[in-house]
């Protein structure tokens, strides 16, 4: 029996997505548009940390200025989203998680996963991230939806998946 469907907004138009079905288009999707939904929707279920990744190529002066600011509400129109690469959760143990899985995190800032080079990563209070998007989508900037529900869905498989990985490394369940 098929799950239930969400219509998502992407970089590259709409995808229909599969509850419960981590396919190229779900990787696509929470990398190329709907990666703040998925991070907020981590945060919700877990209260982790969301985490910027910023990137200012060519600008490592910059980068390392930036790397590690905590962005509140008060800072939420500040400009910092116009260097908004991607956004991720961060577990108890410091690893970033994605649609992707388990990233390190130092890893990670040195462009072991993206094309970027090295960037900032920043913690961000939810309500500043929904905050900078709004106004993103205010100024034209940013035009899709964030689609919370489809997010809820995949969050619930990468914390399973999440949970096995620290079951297998022999740590503390979450909870």
């Amino acid at each position: 029996m098929a799950g239930k469907t969400f219509n998502i907004t992407t970089a590259r138009g709409e995808l229909i997505l599969t509850e419960n079905s981590h396919t190229d288009d779900a990787e696509y999707a929470y990398t190329n548009g709907q990666c703040i939904a998925l991070s907020l929707a981590l945060h919700e279920a877990t209260d982790w940390p969301i985490v910027a990744h910023l990137s200012r190529a060519g600008n490592p002066e910059w980068e390392m200025r930036t790397h590690g600011r905590h962005i509140t509400k008060d800072d939420a129109t500040d400009g910092w989203f116009y260097y908004f690469v991607h956004s991720l959760a961060q577990s108890p143990e410091g690893w970033l998680i994605d649609i992707r899985g388990e990233h390190d995190a130092e890893d990670y800032r040195n462009g072991a996963y993206y094309d970027y080079g090295t960037c900032a990563l920043v913690t961000v209070d939810p309500d500043a991230l929904q905050l900078a998007l709004a106004d993103a989508r205010k100024n034209g900037a940013v035009h899709m939806e964030q689609n919370m529900d489809a997010a809820a869905s995949f969050a619930k498989i990468l914390l399973a998946d999440y949970e096995r990985e620290r079951a297998r490394l022999g740590l503390a369940n979450r909870g």
